[in-house]
């Protein structure tokens, strides 16, 4: 009986004595099943956003030029909240894992997804058709900044330069050429981009068969697209790998349903600068730890100026790239990466610069930075309070325009008039200096961050800040212009920020209004279509950001400030 008892009580006394072991185990158990969840969570929203995917390519087949009916942009918008769903999901999963799977699932997910859109037609999009037509004219040997598409639609066979009448000749013989040049936007500017982004434009014409019809023209130049974007993938993980942050982050980049819509869908060239701007970050992380950190400094000058060279923006890093550079590695460093990205930005930005100087009058980006306002909200507070009645002529006025006639006039009456320009040119001026000057202060602020404090995270953040608030305050908010600042999401403080990415997906509301109400009022509004989108609509898809993020900031200053530990008295 003895032995019998002794084997009956031994679980128990082994229990006695190890319960530490037992709860060890269960503690194993309970992060194996949390882990598997989370693998599981992982594999079903990456199903649901290939799936979103899938629903978006069939429903963007009813925006070819040529279908004639209804635009489905409201079914549209419900797939991509399904695919942002998703992505917050697989988000929240995939940051909890630490196995070595996940980036094999991100990738997989990632390439799919952009497969699936690979010959999907371009929703409310025409960009591209510039694209195409800019790397034919320099497959054809010509300049794209020499002729304007309507100069060449207009060139006859016996008059005009040279280049130009075989320009023309050329297109008699391409019937699919000339259909992309007919839906030019914009002809009678010449092309705004960027020459390395029509070093890759022309790199996908010369690959082009030359009758090929516009739908595989359109195919070829998103393939292109594409391979930057993917890339950018590989070179957020190895910024994540770097920083020893889990690899899920990369989620937030590679499924983030806006890049799948914007490059993916409507093949934007930011892909192109997007890459080259994450590769300089990337180098200037490599800096920290490598055997000659001035050559990782040198090429991630380099990098940014080729970024500069596909579309500008990259340009808007410097202040705290130059203070990370200048803290780390002192002036001499410093001012050799300086000559190098003013020596690659002045090469690569060298025939742009002449065609601008030689016909500024046709030059397409100058009349962009001076006029074009489209779907902002910070910027469009101001400038609804800026316009004096004069320049409102018979639009209505804003509902939340308070500032008196007065104090309108004052402020906009020492700004010169320029010919040619909108009447609102004045209001939009003033607004940009009171904007800029706002970014300014949060550059400065990130300035002084990485002055302080001069390492990997306290840049990435910095960087991050630039472009976020650069974009919030900017007078043109297209949703793809904010897809400069997602490779950097995963480094923000404010976790808000990832919610950007679904509202301004909201955008596109805008033509749904335009066609639905085009000369109607909108639900008793003095407002119609598309100015009901900009007065009232904006304040649902930016409004609510705003609040979270100084909601946000409110708490983490609230807890600096109980974390830190109150004075003895005395002293």
């Amino acid at each position: 009986m003895k032995e019998r008892g002794g084997r009956i009580d031994r679980p128990f006394r082994r229990a006695q004595r190890g319960d530490w072991k037992s709860k060890g185990t269960r503690a194993v158990n309970d992060a194996q099943t949390t882990n598997s969840r989370d693998f599981l969570g992982l594999l079903v929203s990456g199903g649901v956003l290939l799936s979103a995917c899938w629903a978006v390519r069939g429903a963007s087949w009813a925006f070819a030029p040529e279908v004639q009916r209804d635009r489905p942009v409201v079914t549209v918008l419900l797939w991509l909240g399904l695919d942002f769903l998703a992505y917050l999901w697989g988000l929240r999963c995939a940051t909890r894992l630490g196995s070595r799977h996940v980036p094999l699932v991100v990738l997989t997910v990632a390439v799919l997804s952009r497969a699936v859109l690979l010959d999907s037609v371009p929703i409310q999009e025409i960009d591209f058709y510039r694209y195409v037509w800019d790397g034919n004219v320099a497959v054809a040997g010509v300049s794209p900044y020499r002729f304007s598409p309507a100069e060449v639609r207009t060139a006859t066979a016996v008059d005009g330069p040279t280049d130009l009448t075989n320009l023309r000749r050329g297109l008699r013989e391409n019937r699919g050429l000339d259909t992309v040049l007919a839906r030019v936007h914009f002809p009678e500017l010449r092309t705004p981009y960027p020459p390395v982004s029509q070093v890759v434009f022309a790199a996908a014409a010369a690959v082009t068969p030359q009758n090929a019809s516009v739908a595989f023209r359109t195919r070829v130049m998103r393939a292109f697209v594409l391979a930057f974007d993917l890339a950018t993938v590989l070179v957020v993980l190895g910024l994540l790998r770097r920083l020893d942050m889990p690899a899920g982050w990369s989620v937030a980049y590679a499924w983030c349903p806006l890049v799948l819509k914007e490059f993916g869908n409507s093949l934007h060239l930011d892909s192109i600068a997007v890459f080259f701007a994450t590769a300089a970050v990337y180098a200037l992380v490599r800096t920290r730890d490598a055997r000659q950190p001035l050559r990782w400094l040198l090429a991630a000058a380099g990098l940014l100026a080729l970024g500069v060279g596909a579309k500008l923006y990259p340009v808007l890093l410097v202040p705290v790239v130059a203070t990370f550079a200048y803290r780390r590695f002192g002036t001499r460093h410093t001012l050799a990466a300086a000559g190098v990205f003013a020596g690659v930005s002045a090469v690569v930005l060298l025939p742009m610069i002449h065609a601008k100087l030689a016909q500024p009058e046709q030059e397409g980006l100058t009349r962009f930075l001076l006029t074009w306002e489209m779907n902002d909200f910070l910027f469009l507070l101001l400038i609804e309070n800026l316009k004096t009645p004069a320049m409102l002529g018979e639009q209505p006025e804003a509902w939340f325009s308070v500032l008196p006639d007065a104090w309108r006039a004052a402020l906009t009456s020492g700004v010169p008039r320029v010919d040619g320009v909108h009447r609102v040119y004045p209001a939009f001026v003033v607004a940009r200096l009171v904007t800029l000057a706002v970014w300014g202060a949060f550059v400065a602020r990130s300035v002084r961050r990485v002055w302080l404090d001069p390492e990997a995270r306290t840049l990435l953040d910095g960087l991050f800040t630039t472009l976020a608030w650069f974009w919030m305050l900017a007078p043109t908010q297209n949703p793809w212009y904010w897809c400069w600042a997602v490779p950097l999401l995963p480094f923000a403080r404010r976790r808000t920020w990832i919610l950007v990415s679904g509202f301004a997906s909201l955008y596109y509301l805008r033509f749904w209004f335009a066609a639905h109400f085009a000369d109607s009022t909108v639900a008793g509004s003095p407002y119609v279509g598309i100015v009901f989108f900009d007065l009232v609509v904006t304040w649902i898809e930016f409004a609510p950001l705003l609040v979270l993020l100084a909601c946000e900031r409110f708490h983490s200053d609230r807890s600096k400030r109980r974390a830190v530990p109150a004075r003895p008295r005395g002293t």
